[in-house]
């Protein structure tokens, strides 16, 4: 057999263009060329039918799409023009309200199931009312008629005069006044979380009267404003709460670092040795009235089984921003008082410091020493006024 080389027009099928030419012999030379043309056929309609099943899933997508914007469009267009009529300070449109009825229902009403009618009649009216009748009735009853009652009156804040200290621990006054059984307030009475009460308390002169709903032949007068006198008496409060103007951990093991910006005090031996120290100002305090009691109360931040105890330092005047286990002023010796109970976190404890005061001092200093190696943790005046330390003074009566 003599070889035949068969020569093909490959621009026909671009995809065999890249192909060498094969040598064919004899009579194979037509079957096998359409062989490859009916492959390449094939293969191209596979595409096709590819591209349009891909169109025809993304038009479904982009339509399906569409019909929900337009869905989510449509429920929420009356939201938004109520709230354009609200932003332009339209007046709201009062809901229907429905028409009444005239058939009774079975549930008591106080309304009227129809409209009254302009003739006066002259039989009274079964239903019990509130308000006394325009009219009198001309058939007599057993019963009197009930006299109308005032509603009742507000509770109104009423302090005492003078200087007191406040719940912030500022010194102001406290002369304000309510004017009992009516409506009107002054200064210091309004609205809070408990109700109608004073905005600024005054601790241990605060007197929130409630009214009598039943009221009186001859009415209570109460001045708004309290009358100027030559010589106010100024009562001094009983109890003084006074707050630390400084206080620190200080640390053995770092004698010459200041934690006076950290929201703890601490004592301890076994992480290394800790003791704290609370400075409190006494400037404001009456050192002429007896003193019934003076208390130191701490919130503890851990559980220890005891809180340590306290001596009273030599000199009172110290930096909180500036004392160091080096430059802090020793104890004195002599204990003042103890946290000997097992201590819990969350909780206050006081300790009686009365013995610790002395007449004509303007400042009280005082070092908290580990009774224990186990460590304890308080509350430094860092934490806010709801967790600081606090020097309690009760004046004698």
């Amino acid at each position: 057999k003599t070889a035949t080389m068969a020569a093909y027009n490959w621009d026909d099928l671009d995809e065999l263009r890249e192909r060498p030419i094969e040598v064919e012999w004899g009579s194979n030379i037509h079957p096998t060329r359409r062989a490859r043309v009916l492959e390449a056929r094939e293969q191209e309609q596979k595409r096709n039918k590819l591209v349009s099943y891909a169109v025809v899933v993304l038009s479904l997508i982009v339509a399906v799409t569409m019909v929900a914007f337009v869905s989510v469009t449509l429920m929420k267009a009356p939201t938004r023009e109520v709230g354009a009529s609200k932003s332009v300070g339209l007046p709201p449109q009062a809901p229907e309200t429905p028409a009444p009825s005239m058939k009774p229902t079975t549930t008591q009403s106080m309304l009227p199931s129809s409209s009254p009618t302009v003739e006066s009649s002259e039989r009274p009216s079964n239903a019990a009312s509130d308000h006394p009748s325009a009219h009198p009735s001309k058939i007599s009853t057993g019963f009197p008629t009930a006299a109308p009652r005032a509603p009742p009156a507000p509770i109104v804040c009423v302090d005492q005069p003078g200087f007191f200290y406040n719940a912030d621990g500022d010194k102001v006054s406290c002369d304000w006044f309510g004017t009992v059984g009516t409506y009107n307030y002054q200064r210091n009475c309004g609205q809070t979380d408990v109700g109608n009460a004073c905005l600024l308390r005054c601790k241990d002169y605060i007197d929130c009267v409630m009214p009598t709903d039943s009221p009186t032949d001859e009415p209570t007068y109460s001045p708004t404003t309290p009358p100027p006198t030559s010589n106010p008496v100024v009562v001094p409060p009983k109890t003084m709460t006074i707050y630390p103007t400084g206080d620190a951990m200080i640390k053995q093991s770092t004698a010459q670092a200041n934690y006076g910006s950290a929201s703890w005090l601490k004592v301890d031996t076994d992480s290394g040795v800790f003791h704290s120290l609370l400075r409190f100002d006494l400037s404001e305090e009456d050192s002429n009235r007896p003193i019934e009691s003076a208390t130191l109360r701490l919130k503890a931040a851990s559980d220890c089984p005891s809180g340590g105890y306290l001596q009273r330092t030599y000199h009172p005047h110290w930096d909180e921003m500036s004392i160091t286990w080096d430059s802090a002023p020793q104890g004195d010796g002599h204990e003042i008082a103890r946290f000997s109970d097992p201590i819990f976190t969350g909780f206050w404890y006081s300790v009686d410091v009365k013995s610790a005061l002395r007449p004509g001092h303007t400042a009280l200093s005082l070092r908290l020493y580990p009774a224990s190696s186990d460590e304890c943790i308080f509350a430094s005046k860092e934490k806010g006024s709801d967790e600081s330390p606090e020097l309690r003074i009760v004046y004698a009566e």
